[in-house]
């Protein structure tokens, strides 16, 4: 019998507007050719095209550590205070019907991990040592147990840097800042698009800018901006 295939994909974006959804569905399209080419990832071989492939957003799980710290009156920007209360957490990920649900301390707190007070918090922790060591092990053992488009910001360059593709996506700040504006009126948030612009570009900026982990591409990303539309990404790509 031929053992079943993982695969992994690494799908960076610089951004957390809708774009983790793009990134996704661009890599899961890139599967089928990574399948064809034979690359080998790691020390597996390819001998069958996998039968599912699970869509992780990594950013959800920073979100959940930044919107805990808010709950609990923590400076997310504050290390020493961050790492101290981390043991209080438990993070389960897993998935249903082909979507990822993250609890966190056994509940799912669906969009409140997507404000704009999270989104900044999320940044905030994403840059503290501790916190990342204490994801990496699970983002690693999500991608050994199955094969997986991975998306987040040191995909590529830290948690898969033997996936079979590498994507960098990104997208100009204005077509990203009106994505997220779009999205959080939708879901009946009252925010103006300047705040998201200025929130979103102070972001980008200390994840690209952090000493650990900086959201960069890898030597071996594919580059793909998504400033226009999915469809013209997915052309591209």
């Amino acid at each position: 019998a031929l053992r079943e295939t993982r695969v992994g994909i690494g799908a960076e974006n610089v951004n957390a507007n809708a774009s983790g959804a793009y990134a996704g569905e661009i890599a899961a399209d890139m599967l089928v050719e990574a399948v064809q080419w034979k690359i080998l990832y790691g020390y597996h071989d390819w001998h069958s095209k996998p039968t599912h492939t699970e869509i992780v957003d990594t950013g959800a799980l920073y979100r959940n550590i930044g919107l805990f710290m808010l709950d609990e009156g923590i400076d997310p920007k504050d290390a020493e205070a961050v790492g101290g209360a981390l043991d209080k957490i438990n993070i389960e990920l897993k998935f249903e019907n082909g979507k990822q649900i993250i609890l966190l301390n056994g509940v799912d707190r669906g969009d409140e991990i997507r404000t704009p007070a999270a989104s900044m918090a999320a940044s905030a922790v994403s840059a503290i040592p501790s916190v990342r060591n204490y994801l990496l092990d699970m983002q690693r053992s999500t991608a050994k147990k199955n094969s997986v488009v991975m998306d987040g910001r040191d995909i590529g360059t830290v948690i898969l840097p033997y996936a079979v593709v590498k994507i960098f996506l990104t997208a100009s700040p204005e077509a990203r800042a009106r994505r997220r504006y779009d999205e959080l009126l939708a879901k009946g948030q009252t925010v103006s698009y300047e705040q998201v612009y200025n929130e979103m570009v102070e972001r980008d900026k200390n994840d690209s800018t952090r000493k650990i982990a900086p959201a960069v591409p890898a030597a071996d990303a594919i580059m793909l901006d998504n400033s226009e539309s999915l469809e013209k990404t997915l052309e591209t790509a």
